[in-house]
């Protein structure tokens, strides 16, 4: 573990060269320590900088040294029932001892969705429990694990992006945090294009109409193809209807079959094609 920057070190006669030049030291040991990218924060105070700098490899230092055990450890080995011994109205209330349990220790297992009492159960006891962690207490802080990291739901991450893009379709509001746009998104009837390009197209197609009104969609099926060595691919497929109100006042009623296609890059689903019906060529 290389040691931090001794504050002592004069690299310039200048109290506030001097600052910035440390911190770039700082950042210099955080770029080797953590092995990877680390975000400029050319917007704050130098001296607000240098000690967030500092906190930063304060705890790295201590996550790196702190020992690490299994959660079950941790937790001080509690006594509990396998999930087979319990009938469904046993279960739930020994669900809600371990998560008590875990709130005494600052743990906490979140869920995108509503899984059954005994699926949770099973997951903290069969899977969290074995599960190793370092054993660092800071004060305030609270570890979190998410069940979908051990269990990815690729059905609700697709649902969820098919939902995205009618949701911003309706608000006419893509726009560059849009992230659930691909880098590169299939345009109907054009080809690839850039995440620009594809939100210079919406805003050419919205700029018809003053708004959108009586949006409503039916997300009908969710397919999807895993593959460890290549692209994971996967669709949503539904119904929509909305009433597009033209600059005159008219209204333009639009309905059918959309399908949303998406890709997933560096573990996260990404919509990359679509068909939608009012696009437009």
């Amino acid at each position: 573990m290389a040691d931090e920057p001794n504050s002592d070190e004069l690299y310039s006669d200048d109290p506030e060269e001097q600052l910035r030049m440390e911190n770039q030291v700082l950042k210099l040991k955080l770029l080797a320590e953590l092995g990877g990218e680390f975000e400029q924060l050319n917007e704050l105070d130098p001296e607000m900088e240098n000690l967030f700098l500092k906190n930063v490899l304060e705890f790295e230092h201590k996550f790196a040294q702190s020992p690490s055990k299994t959660m079950y450890e941790i937790l001080g080995k509690p006594d509990f029932r396998k999930s087979a011994l319990l009938s469904d109205e046993e279960v739930v209330f020994a669900l809600d001892e371990i998560v008590e349990l875990l709130k005494q220790k600052n743990i906490e297992v979140d869920y995108e969705v509503w899984y059954p009492e005994r699926q949770r159960y099973e997951f903290i006891t069969e899977e969290l429990f074995a599960h190793e962690a370092s054993m660092m207490v800071m004060p305030g802080m609270t570890m979190h694990f998410v069940y979908e990291e051990f269990h990815p739901n690729h059905d609700y991450y697709i649902r969820r992006r098919a939902q995205q893009f009618c949701e911003n379709w309706f608000e006419r509001s893509f726009d560059e945090y849009s992230f659930e746009l691909a880098p590169v998104i299939n345009l109907p009837g054009h080809g690839p294009a850039t995440r620009e390009e594809f939100l210079t197209k919406m805003q050419q197609v919205f700029s018809s109409f003053q708004y959108f009104e009586n949006g409503q969609y039916d997300i009908e099926s969710i397919t999807y193809d895993l593959k460890e060595e290549a692209v994971s691919t996967g669709m949503a497929t539904g119904t929509v209807s909305y009433d597009g109100v033209l600059e005159s006042g008219e209204i333009l009623h639009t309905q059918g079959i959309f399908k949303i296609f998406v890709q997933m890059e560096r573990g996260m689903w990404q919509i990359c094609s679509f068909e939608w019906p009012g696009f437009g060529c």
